[in-house]
């Protein structure tokens, strides 16, 4: 452990030419443990699937300094010297009169990415995503992933899920393991959840349903959601559908106790991405979540699949993005018992970053 003297401006701590790391807090000083003990043998237990050993991370906690200790000289509660004593690294001992204490620390951690390449599935490499987005024909982006999942997707649990419908249970089974360990809103009234690119409802049926009154399904293929619920079935009266696309999708503020998304944001551009979980961060009550449950990639920062103009993302891209959009990661864990040749998928809970 290392005691350090914050400046006015904060801490700042540098790992590489990518990674800039701030901590800004109301205490003067700042403790740093050195991870010396730190041994992650399992990769699950780490966001993006790395096993971490002695001194391959780092703490930082700001405090007061150890020997910072004492009282005020006349011994009563002289505000105007306790606080010249706590600007000097000093602050009051808590006594029964005076027994609370409180100090506000904030984190902020920037990893830039825009010097870490990728591949298209014609075997195109990119130096970095921005050279990637250049490259693509964005004025028939969207309409090229429409006519791609129009001519192979059919209205069926096989046909969303891409031919692997048998994964579905598996699926909603990680699913639900992960919102269970989620502290959600109480309400006074129905809570709504909404199931961004639903397709015939598959998450809402089997999921979100259980966890809220109603559920809002936005989904752009009119031919999937006009399928919906006769797949939903009895509780198809507690949905509402809307047949729009996620980067025009205008939900109402404060509305939602869940957002869920998975498997959709590969077809939004990284400014449409941003742009579009600010809208759900506004449309959120207050202790609501969103949840997004994507493919990832490990080797690269991204693939880009030429032929349903989607990108897959590694996790650092997709923290990213998150960050832009003024959210911030709570909980995550990784889907299990997926099959070895497919993307592996974690499931990030997401909530404003205040």
């Amino acid at each position: 452990m290392h005691t350090f003297r914050q400046s006015s401006n904060g801490m700042h701590v540098f790992s590489s030419s990518f990674h800039f790391f701030l901590t800004d807090s109301s205490s003067p000083g700042v403790q740093l443990y050195t991870a010396n003990f730190l041994n992650a043998e399992n990769e699950n237990s780490s966001i993006c699937k790395a096993t971490y050993k002695p001194w391959s991370g780092l703490c930082l906690e700001p405090q007061h300094y150890p020997d910072s200790i004492t009282i005020t000289e006349n011994g009563d509660d002289d505000d105007d010297a306790a606080l010249s004593m706590f600007a000097e690294g000093k602050c009051p001992v808590l006594t029964s009169d005076s027994p609370n204490y409180r100090h506000v620390i904030d984190y902020c951690l920037e990893e830039s990415i825009s010097e870490v390449g990728g591949s298209d599935t014609d075997g195109q490499k990119y130096k970095s995503r921005e050279d990637m987005w250049r490259a693509q024909d964005l004025s028939s982006w969207y309409k090229r992933a429409k006519e791609y999942y129009e001519d192979n997707c059919s209205a069926t649990i096989e046909g969303v899920l891409g031919g692997i419908g048998w994964i579905s249970d598996i699926d909603l089974a990680g699913s639900r393991q992960f919102l269970e360990q989620l502290e959600l809103p109480d309400r006074d009234g129905p809570s709504v959840a909404c199931e961004c690119g639903a397709g015939i409802g598959r998450v809402t049926k089997g999921l979100l349903l259980d966890f809220c009154d109603t559920s809002d399904l936005v989904e752009s293929s009119e031919r999937l959601l006009f399928a919906a619920p006769e797949y939903i079935g009895d509780n198809a009266y507690k949905c509402r559908f809307f047949a729009t696309e996620l980067q025009d999708w205008e939900p109402a503020e404060n509305k939602y106790s869940v957002i869920w998304i998975q498997w959709v944001l590969c077809y939004l551009t990284d400014d449409d991405i941003v742009a579009f979980l600010r809208r759900c961060n506004q449309s959120l009550v207050d202790g609501g979540v969103i949840v997004l449950k994507e493919n990832t990639c490990v080797e690269e920062a991204f693939v880009v699949d030429v032929d349903d103009a989607s990108v897959t993302r590694s996790v650092p891209y997709w923290l990213d993005l998150i960050f832009k959009a003024g959210l911030k990661v709570v909980q995550y864990q990784w889907q299990e018992d997926f099959p070895d040749d497919i993307f592996p998928v974690p499931l990030l809970a997401l909530r404003p970053n205040i």
